[in-house]
Parts: structure tokens; sequence; C-alpha cells
């Protein structure tokens, strides 16, 4: 995104491990959920289309809905709307997060923009499978397109309808892509970030003190004409000088 790769780096935000107590919740074959502030940019109506898709498939999938904010009220009137009653859930505000996810069998992230989506990677440490919108910038750092999770193209209500479809009618693929998203989570949270800190902040230092004991050489150059060749395009006459005897 920046360019030089030598001279840029991303850390990412850690994420805290969460164990469940016993017992642990059972895993609902057709139960989703969305988890985060019910604010535009996170797009839960996008979500309740797809469930609604999917009870015309002859579906019967529960959404669950975790989280407050100021589009609540016009998503319970659209999940009305759309004939969907005891399908979809409000939850609100929940400190069980952990515990929702390991009841569900797959996520809907149908964010319109993100960070890094911490939420992602909280619901596949619970082994809860992620179908998401493939957006600028985060699920794709996360999910791997049929290994620990789905990314479909933005606004593409059919194809994550399939995608859960998939999940449902296939418990072996469901398994196999819920252990591995665990996986994923366990390994993540394994790196050490603190470390990865420090050794950037280090390199980081090496580049300013070499930023400021270099010799940086002079240079000139001068516009010295423009022409247009027939049929050659844009000529550009430049006449430079630099001092390269500086340089080491």
């Amino acid at each position: 995104r920046f360019g030089n790769p030598d001279s840029a780096f991303v850390i990412p935000n850690p994420l805290k491990p969460s164990v469940l107590q016993p017992p642990e919740p059972e895993r609902g074959a057709t139960d989703l959920i969305v988890a985060g502030s019910l604010t535009p940019n996170k797009n839960v109506a996008a979500a309740l289309d797809a469930v609604h898709e999917l009870s015309r498939r002859g579906k019967h999938p529960t959404l669950h809905i975790v989280g407050e904010g100021s589009e609540r009220d016009a998503l319970e009137s659209r999940a009305a709307e759309l004939g969907l009653g005891e399908q979809v859930v409000f939850h609100g505000f929940s400190d069980q997060l952990p515990r929702r996810f390991a009841s569900c069998l797959a996520q809907l992230f149908t964010s319109t923009n993100e960070g890094q989506a911490l939420v992602i990677l909280e619901a596949q440490a619970q082994g809860c499978i992620p179908v998401s919108f493939d957006i600028n910038f985060g699920p794709a750092d996360s999910i791997t397109d049929g290994d620990n999770g789905f990314l479909v193209p933005h606004g593409d209500i059919q194809l994550m309808a399939d995608r859960v479809e998939q999940l449902m009618d296939d418990p072996a693929l469901a398994a196999r892509m819920s252990q591995q998203a665990r996986t994923f989570a366990r390994e993540y949270q394994s790196r050490d970030l603190v470390s990865l800190w420090e050794e950037t902040v280090s390199i980081a230092k090496l580049f300013k003190k070499k930023a400021a004991t270099s010799d940086v050489p002079h240079f000139d150059a001068r516009l010295r004409g423009v022409e247009f060749p027939e049929g050659q395009g844009l000529q550009v006459k430049v006449e430079h000088h630099a001092d390269l005897d500086v340089l080491p």
C-alpha cells in the first residue's frame, strides 16, 4: 500500500486469548451470528438479506445479532419486513461473545469498510467460520478463502448465501473449516507482538540515524524544451547535474 517494503512495516493488533468455562455450548448447525456495533458501515442489513435468501431456499437459519447502535430500530423493522420473525434474535450488548461464537456455525461479516477486524479472529478462535465480504482492508488478512473461512465479493448476497448453505449441507466441510479457523487464531495469538514492536522501533532508529548522518548529494535539473515529434509522442529535454562524489 505504501510502496517500499523495506521501510514500511505492518504490526497487527494483539488478540486476547479467551477460554470458555465448561460446559462448552453446543454448536447450532443453522445458527449464524453478526457481532459489532449496529451502525451504517457495519451493513447488518446485508446479513438480514442473506438470511432471507437462505429461508427462500428452504433453509431455516437463525441469525443472532449481538451489539447495539443507531441502526437497531431500522434493522428490527427490516427483519419484520422480510418476514424473518423468530429467525432473527437481537441480543443487544453481551459480555459473553466467545460463548456466542462457540454456539454458531458461521459469522456473517458484511461491513463496507474496516481496519483490522479483530472480531473475525475472535470468531475463528471459537471455531465459528467467517463468511465475509472481501473489502479493503481487514478480512483477507485473517481469512484464506475456502480454508478457514469464505471471502465473497462486496455486496454479493447470493454468493454469501451459497457459502453458508454449503456449510449447512456439508457437516464434514464445516468441521474441517472450523478446526482450521481455530488453528489460525491460535497461531495468531502465539506471535510475540511485543518483540515485533521492539524490532521495528530498532530498525526505525537505524533509518533515522542514517538519514541524519548521510550526506545528501546536490542535484539540479532544468527543463530545456518540450517537443512533439510526429508519431513519436512527447519528447522532454532536461539538463541535470549531481555531485556524485559524496556518495559512498
